[in-house]
Order: C-alpha cells, then sequence, then structure tokens
C-alpha cells in the first residue's frame, strides 16, 4: 500500500511539473519571452485556390478580405472561400491597390479596371478603359500601381497613367520607367539610365532628384529613421542610402557575393526590421543596421524558394509571402515554441534546479527553479553522446538515469555514463525493500 501510494504520489508531481512547465511556456508565448519563437507558416497551394500558382502582388480591403494577383488574373480570398476573376483579355494582374473609398484598382496587361461586388457575395472585373478613353492606348504592362494624393498611378514601362477624378492623364519615359515606390509621402520612379525622380501630383511632372547610372535594378525604397532619407535595396543585393536634401547616393552594404549568383526580388519593412524577398534563398530579415538577423533561419520552412513578393500586416503580427508556386502566411502572433529544433518530449524530470527531458534526439537539461520561474532563461543544453531516443529521465537515489535505445546512462557532471550492456532501456522501477545502488 505504502509504494502505491509513492508512486501515485511521484506520478502526480510529474504530471504537476508537466503542466507548470507547459503553462509557463504559453505564458511565454503570449508575452514575447522566447527569444528563439518559431513563428507560424501556413501554405496555400494550388489545390487551395484552384488556379495558377505564380503570384505578383497583393492587397485587402476594409472588411479583410484579401486579393491576389497573379498568371490567371484576380484570387479573391475572404478566409474561408477562394474565387478567380480574370480580365476580359484573360492577362496576368500585376498590380492591386485599395484606394481610401475601399474600392480595388486592377491593372494587367492593356487593362486597368476595378473589382465590384455582387448581390450573392461574387466578384467580378470592371473594366475603366472605355470611361477613361484608354481603349485606343497601348497601356503594356502595369506593373505597379499606387494610390497618392487622391490620384491612382500606374507604371508600365513607357509611361505613368494618372487616373484622377475620373480622368486619365500620362507621363511619358525617357528611356523605361523600372520602378516606382512610395516612402515618407513621397512618390518616387526609377528612369533608366537617368535618373530618380520625384513625381509631382499637383503638376503631372517629374523632377529628378538622383543622378543614379550605377544603382542596378532597384527592387525597393524603404523608410529609415530620418524622414529626409531612404533605402534603395537593388537586385543585385547592393543598398544605398538616398538623401533627398543633398541629392546624394550613399553606399551602405553588399548582401551577396558576385559567386552567390542570388537576387533581391522585393523588400518590405516590416515592425522595426525589413524582410527581402530573394530568387533562390527564400525570405531574409535584415535588422535595422541591414545586418541578417539570425531569426532568419526560421523562413527556411516556406515552401518555395523564389519570393515574388511579401505583402505585411503589422497590425496582426504577420505577413504573407507570394511566391513562384504558393501563397504562405508567416504568423507571429501564434507562434510555435520550439525548446530545439524537431524534438517531442518523451519524459521530464526535475531535480537540484534542474529541468531535464528526455526526447527523441536525446537528452537536455537547462536550470529551473520551480519557486522562481524565468522562462526568459530557459536555455536547453544538449547532453553530449545520448543522440537518438530517450525513453525516460529520472532521478533514483542522488543520481540521473536515461533509458535510451542505446541502453542504460547514469549522469555524472551532465556526462553520460554507460551502466550494463543491454540496449534499450525504456525505464528504471525499483525494487521494494532493496538497499543495493545501481
Amino acid at each position: 500500500m505504502n509504494h502505491y501510494f509513492l508512486l501515485k504520489n511521484a506520478v502526480y508531481e510529474k504530471a504537476l511539473l508537466v503542466f507548470f512547465l507547459f503553462t509557463c511556456l504559453s505564458f511565454a508565448q503570449q508575452n514575447n519571452l522566447f527569444e528563439n519563437q518559431i513563428p507560424k507558416i501556413t501554405s496555400y497551394t494550388r489545390s487551395d485556390f484552384e488556379a495558377d500558382g505564380q503570384f505578383w502582388t497583393m492587397t485587402e480591403d476594409d472588411e479583410g478580405v484579401l486579393y491576389f494577383g497573379n498568371n490567371d488574373g484576380i484570387i479573391v480570398y475572404d478566409g474561408e472561400r477562394w474565387q478567380k476573376v480574370t480580365l476580359p483579355n484573360h492577362s496576368t494582374v500585376r498590380s492591386l491597390v485599395k484606394a481610401k473609398n475601399n474600392t480595388i484598382y486592377v491593372g494587367g496587361f492593356n487593362e486597368i479596371g476595378i473589382l465590384k461586388k455582387t448581390s450573392n457575395g461574387g466578384y467580378y472585373y470592371h473594366s475603366l478603359s472605355e470611361e477613361l478613353n484608354l481603349e485606343t492606348e497601348n497601356l503594356e504592362n502595369l506593373w505597379q500601381v499606387h494610390e497618392f494624393k487622391n490620384a491612382i498611378i500606374y507604371r508600365s514601362f513607357s509611361e505613368l497613367t494618372v487616373i484622377n477624378a475620373n480622368t486619365a492623364s500620362h507621363v511619358k519615359a525617357n528611356v523605361n520607367f523600372l520602378y516606382s515606390g512610395i516612402v515618407n509621402d513621397h512618390l518616387y520612379v526609377q528612369d533608366q539610365n537617368t535618373g530618380i525622380f520625384e513625381f509631382d501630383p499637383k503638376n503631372n511632372t517629374l523632377t529628378k532628384l538622383f543622378e543614379s547610372p550605377s544603382v542596378e535594378g532597384i527592387v525597393s525604397f524603404l523608410p529609415v529613421e530620418n524622414v529626409d532619407e531612404f533605402l534603395i535595396v537593388t537586385k543585385p543585393g547592393i543598398i544605398y542610402l538616398a538623401n533627398r536634401k543633398t541629392g546624394k547616393l550613399v553606399f551602405q552594404k553588399r548582401l551577396f557575393k558576385p559567386e552567390d549568383q542570388e537576387q533581391i526580388l522585393v523588400a518590405a519593412p516590416f515592425q522595426d526590421h525589413y524582410l527581402v524577398g530573394t530568387l533562390t534563398n527564400k525570405v531574409l530579415k535584415l535588422k535595422a543596421n541591414l545586418e541578417k538577423d539570425p531569426s532568419t533561419t526560421n523562413f527556411k520552412r516556406l515552401t518555395n524558394s523564389s519570393v515574388l513578393n511579401i505583402y505585411p500586416q503589422e497590425e496582426k503580427d504577420r505577413f504573407w509571402v507570394l511566391m513562384n508556386n504558393g501563397i504562405d502566411l508567416v504568423e507571429f502572433d501564434s507562434p510555435e515554441i520550439q525548446l530545439f529544433d524537431g524534438s517531442s518530449i518523451a519524459d521530464i524530470e526535475l531535480y537540484n534546479d534542474i529541468l531535464y527531458l528526455a526526447t527523441n534526439t536525446g537528452v537536455y537539461y537547462a536550470p529551473f527553479n520551480l519557486g522562481l520561474p524565468d522562462v526568459k532563461e530557459l536555455n536547453f543544453t544538449k547532453i553530449p553522446d545520448l543522440e537518438g531516443q530517450a525513453w525516460s529521465v529520472q532521478q533514483e537515489r542522488g543520481s540521473i538515469l536515461i533509458g535510451h535505445d542505446k541502453g542504460l546512462f547514469r549522469l555524472k557532471n551532465f556526462k553520460p555514463e554507460r551502466v550494463g550492456t543491454i540496449n534499450g532501456i525504456w525505464k528504471v522501477i525499483a525494487v521494494k525493500g532493496s538497499k543495493k545502488n545501481i
């Protein structure tokens, strides 16, 4: 009877410890106390949205409905259902933006229009070509669209198409408009081999701010603390600091070596970092000083290597990754906690303020005071030479014993000593009345 109660109490204490530990983990997760939080990544594939897998752009309306531009047209997602909307000429949609009045503007090949909603909750495309007298215009591919100072501005290689008060006007490029972007309430446009210009919406004119003969392939303008400055990110991975007051571009950093044969396809601000989408290396996370953040490794689980666009939702603590084949949602508001990558816990033991875990990848330990737990300091160390499946960890007569696929081990100064020659030990059970040490 006494043995039964001892066993019952031991099981109760271990269950209480497990409950307490994971309560601490839950608290840490909710309060962002773990540095090794792993974001939750949800992947959407062709079987979900039933359309081509290459995605170029994205926006969101005031109700939270999401709109994606891909090779088949517009893909609408309301959180439950996907709907595909095609353009009259079945062209790829490369540009989408939500205006202040909640209208979704669409840009395709030789197509400018808006999305409208039917009475039964569906969506359809409404072309603005006739209303804006654009039917005879060769608009080409409309690569980007912005809402800026109450105007909707589309960029193609040859021109900016500016829509204001139901009229369309055109600002021609000297050579080719290669990129446009808004930063700190200014709209900038790169004209190939000519420079970087600022757009004046009152006069529909461009003013050159920067000579940029050596700036190759701009993919993003990013904000910095000084509102008169911004970062210019280029496809080869070279980053410049631009100062609109002085008109100077100053080299800041080269992210890749020439032999890396890597390219940046997109960059976006996210909280106090920058997210960089690459051609072959998924997403990089940069600190404000442009050094790579160690948590970049968390994005290795993205389902495709080529990232075509990134859509941050900072208010929801997440961002969308538009890829060469599919869409991933990266969420930090419901992260996963991994004490050690890819391990599952088989047993747990607390002894002398040390927490031991037996897992399928080995045995780990960390200082842990049950009376004063500090989850921020719960940093686990792996015990050497015990790789593989550990089934149990327990304290018997002052010794920590490990039941392992390799056999039975006793820990001495956190190093394993083999006990006996039998392999495949699951657990040690003390024999009642025996005083013999192991």
